[in-house]
Parts: structure tokens; C-alpha cells; sequence
């Protein structure tokens, strides 16, 4: 048997107040994902994505939560919207104003839309036509990828339109809409027909208005760039000397011939932080995330991990950041997916990295966060909570498709009951991932400092190994390493211990 000890430590783990051991998962049509993700100042969560098997059949969904993961049932009964199924439409962009009223852009087949829609999810016929916004390009599709308000509080866009019938050529487009929902500037074309060139995510500089859209753009047919482009408002690049001096920076990361900015967020002094993936391939497999930090001129920040650019240490076969937040304490925290044992088992990632650019040991000694939900997961977006909390918004596969929601939060031990986090339940467990392939960790909480002896077994009653034995914990949350390379398919029990009692909980190792 193997025996293995842990130290106590400010650690995130899955928050249990939180939905189920910290996780909402909600039974969805095929293909979904969430784009976009916004925190309510009274805690709320609302969620923006899309569901659907095919081109034909997608549908934008909206999904809100009460700030303890409880579906927000003032949204279309049930706290997720369903966009009717006139045509099949794309959610990626999420904008709540602070009378509640949603903005979403996204796609409807040609044109890019903007729609906006009350609390209760029914069009706000006082926007646009009917509700509803469109740029049309005649014979291409294109949609609304990202968005975000002006100073003034006018409406930003950026997106990509495509040929019609040819699904890699795009062009990367801005516009400017009015509050109500009128054309204000013509979307501009930032470059020729471009295989590969998109734009994935956008953020607006407070103090000028200006637009900072990242994306990637394909140099040849071997070569894609990240890039990150400022215009000054929805007109040209702004080519002053005062972003780069061409108004555009296009970066190889650390010589890889294919990269891709995913995110982009602004830190209180301006200076730009972007995450993505960078392969030596141009399609799947070999991907690794990286997260930057550029400098409000447009030049990479050498303060930031000695050259500008972070890259983790996980040894997974496939990886990708896919949101990024800055944390209120100047930290970064990045969402995504990777592949611990091939490209069809991927898990929602999450990970922290310091201001300076260090990725930070947070999650109980690995260095990062993993949820697996079936065969395939992957986090989308990513936001902190008031409280500190932070939120995760993506998808997974098992028998069926879930939009998923996990919330995490900051805990290490306390020293008495009283510092314990409220609605804590003395000897409560829960494993995560659940079920698990080859790690996961046994969150545990206690109401008083206890001796403890965690012990797992198979179905028969044998034990297979200790986890703890002997060790006094002090009251609180407790994040334990439960290997599982080692265990055959199937079902276990972990079993606690304590001079106060005992509890168990059923463990599933998956194929």
C-alpha cells in the first residue's frame, strides 16, 4: 500500500456551495459551448453560447445562475434561454447593462446580429428593428465574435465574415452600433480574403475608446501569427507611433509556426494581457497555451516572465487557454482544455500565474485545476466573483452533452470554527473529477482539528492504499492527491477516519 502525506496550504478548490461539489451541469443539445461569461453586481452569473449538432440546427443559449449556482428561474422560467428556432443562430458575445437588459451578438447564417433582450429574456423591441440588429455582407456568413461599450456607451463589435461556401477564407470586421441599436460606422474590412485570419476576442480602452482585437492572422500557408490590432474606434489602425507603430503586433510564440490569441483583458494600468495556443501544427495536436503581457505601446512586457510570454509546465499531449481574468489582487487566472492521455480525453484546465508571470501552485501541489466530465471537456471563459470566487464557464461529454458551470474558492486551513466558510459540513467529502481516469483530489472538510486516517478500498472491502494516516488537520477545507494510474476500471470507496466520526464516499474510475 502506498501512504502519502500533504501540507497545509492556501489552495483553490471546488467550491461545495456551489451547485453540486462546486459544479452545475446542465443536459444540452450537441456541439455546445459557452463564449462569453458576465458577473451581475448582486453575484448573478449569465452565460452566453450556442448548442446544436450542425450547421443547420444551432441555436444561441443564455444561461443564468444565482450567485449559490441555482438556475435563475426569472430568466424564461427555467434560467436558460433558448433563441427561437426561426434560423440557426450563434450567441458569442455577452453585454448586460445595468438595468439588466442583455446584450448578445453572434451569427444567423449571413448576417452578423446584435440583439437586445430583457431580464426575462423576450426581445426589447425598442432596439434596432424588432430587436434585432444585422450588418449583411451578400454573398458571405459571417457573426459577431466579441463586443463591448465605449466610453460613451455605444456599442462595439468585432467579428469575421467568410465567402459564402468556404469555410476558411475570412475577413476580421469592426462596427460601431448606437445605444439603440443603430448603425452608427460601417464594419471595416481589416484585411484581404485571408485563410486563417480571425478575430476571437475584443476589449475597449477606457480612457480613449479605442478597440484592441486579438486573434490570428496567416502569413502563408504553413504560418499563422497571434496578433493583436488597436483602431481607433471602428476606423483605421491606429498606426501612430503609439501601438507598435504600425497599429498592429503579430507575434511568432517561441518560434512555433502556428499561434492564436484567444482572450484579451486590460489590468489597471493598461497593459494588455492576452492568452491562446501555439503548435508546431496547424491543425490538432501538440498545442500549448501561453498567456502575454503587453506594455500599453504594444511591445511586450519583459517584467512579465523575462520576455513577455508564460507557458505552464503540464505534460499533456494536446492543450489550449481559451479565457483569461485578471484577478483583484493582479494576478492572472486562464481556462481551457488539455489532454492528459489523447486528444479525445480532454479536461477543463484552470491555472494561476503571478504578476511577475509565474505559474503559481494553487491547487494543492499540481499547479493547475482539472475536471473531467466524460470524454471530453473544456472551459470557455472565465470571471472572479466579489468574494474572490472564481467562476468557469465551458462543456463536456459523457453519455450526453452539459453546458457546465464550476465555481472555485481560495481556501487553506483555519484555526477554529468560527473562521470556518459558512454552510460547511464537518466531515463532508467530495472527489473531483468523479468519475476519474489516472488523478484527482479528495476535497475534505472538518469543523475541528482532527487526527485523520483516509483509507481506500475496492467493492470487496480490500484496501488499495492510505491516503492519510496519523496526520492532525486543523479545521477546514483540505486538498488531498488521490493518484489513480495505478487502479483498475471500476468502483472504490474512500473512507475517513476521525476521533469525531466517520463518512465515506464512492469513487469511479473510468477506461
Amino acid at each position: 500500500m502506498l501512504t502519502f502525506t500533504c501540507s497545509p496550504a492556501q489552495i483553490w478548490i471546488p467550491d461545495i456551495n456551489f451547485g453540486v461539489n462546486g459544479v452545475v451541469a446542465l443536459p444540452s443539445d450537441p456541439c455546445q459551448y459557452f463564449r462569453d461569461l458576465v458577473l451581475l453586481p448582486d453575484g448573478r452569473i449569465v452565460c452566453a453560447g450556442t448548442v446544436g449538432n450542425s450547421s443547420t440546427n444551432l441555436r444561441g443559449v443564455i444561461l443564468r445562475l444565482m450567485a449559490n449556482g441555482e438556475p435563475d428561474s426569472t430568466l424564461a422560467s427555467s434560467g436558460l434561454f433558448y433563441h427561437p428556432m426561426d434560423e440557426p443562430t450563434e450567441y458569442d458575445g455577452l453585454v448586460v447593462l445595468p438595468d439588466g437588459r442583455m446584450l448578445v451578438g453572434g451569427g444567423n447564417g449571413n448576417d452578423l446580429f446584435l440583439e437586445r433582450r430583457h431580464p426575462d429574456g423576450s426581445l426589447d423591441t425598442t432596439f434596432g428593428s424588432g430587436g434585432m440588429s444585422t450588418i449583411y455582407y451578400g454573398n458571405a456568413s459571417g457573426k459577431v465574435t466579441d463586443m463591448d461599450l465605449s466610453p460613451l456607451g455605444d456599442i462595439l463589435i468585432g467579428g469575421i465574415v467568410s465567402p459564402s461556401g468556404v469555410s476558411d477564407l475570412f475577413k476580421v470586421v469592426t462596427a460601431t452600433f448606437s445605444q439603440d441599436g443603430m448603425l452608427m460606422d460601417h464594419a471595416t474590412f481589416m484585411t484581404a480574403w485571408n485563410q486563417g485570419t480571425v478575430a476571437d476576442a475584443m476589449v475597449v480602452q477606457p480612457a480613449d475608446g479605442h478597440i484592441i482585437l486579438g486573434g490570428a492572422t496567416n502569413i502563408s500557408a504553413s504560418a499563422s501569427r497571434s496578433h493583436l490590432y488597436r483602431r481607433i474606434g471602428t476606423g483605421p489602425l491606429d498606426s501612430d507611433s503609439t501601438f507598435n507603430s504600425t497599429g498592429a503586433f503579430t507575434l511568432q510564440v517561441l518560434g512555433m509556426p502556428h499561434s492564436r490569441v484567444t482572450d484579451v483583458a486590460l489590468d489597471s494600468l493598461g497593459r494588455i494581457l492576452a492568452c491562446g495556443w501555439y503548435s508546431p501544427y496547424s491543425s490538432t495536436g501538440g498545442k500549448r497555451g501561453f498567456v502575454m503581457r503587453l506594455l500599453s505601446n504594444g511591445t511586450l512586457d519583459s517584467t512579465f516572465s523575462s520576455d513577455g510570454i508564460a507557458t505552464d509546465d503540464l505534460l499533456t499531449g494536446d492543450e489550449m487557454y481559451n479565457g483569461l481574468t485578471i484577478l483583484a489582487n493582479g494576478n492572472v487566472a486562464v481556462c481551457g482544455s488539455a489532454s492528459f492521455s489523447g486528444n479525445f480525453n480532454d479536461r477543463l484546465i484552470a491555472l494561476f500565474f503571478d504578476a511577475s508571470g509565474t505559474q503559481m501552485d494553487v491547487f494543492g501541489g499540481d499547479g493547475y485545476f482539472a475536471y473531467m466530465a466524460g470524454i471530453r471537456s473544456q472551459g470557455d471563459a472565465v470571471i472572479q466573483q466579489p468574494d474572490g470566487k472564481i467562476v468557469i464557464t465551458g462543456s463536456g461529454f459523457e453519455s450526453g452533452y452539459n453546458l457546465l458551470t464550476i465555481r472555485l474558492g481560495e481556501d487553506g486551513t483555519t484555526s477554529s470554527l468560527d473562521a470556518m466558510p459558512a454552510g460547511i459540513v464537518p466531515h463532508a467529502m467530495a472527489v473531483l473529477p468523479n468519475p476519474m481516469l489516472d488523478f484527482g483530489l479528495l476535497h475534505l472538510d472538518l469543523a475541528k482539528p482532527e487526527q485523520v486516517h483516509i483509507e481506500l478500498f475496492d467493492v470487496l472491502g480490500k484496501s488499495i492504499a492510505v491516503l492519510l494516516t496519523g496526520i492532525t488537520l486543523d479545521a477546514g477545507r483540505h486538498t488531498i492527491p488521490v493518484p489513480a494510474n495505478d487502479l483498475v476500471p471500476g468502483q472504490y470507496v474512500l473512507v475517513y477516519k476521525g476521533a469525531a466520526g466517520s463518512t465515506s464516499t464512492t469513487l469511479i474510475i473510468r477506461q
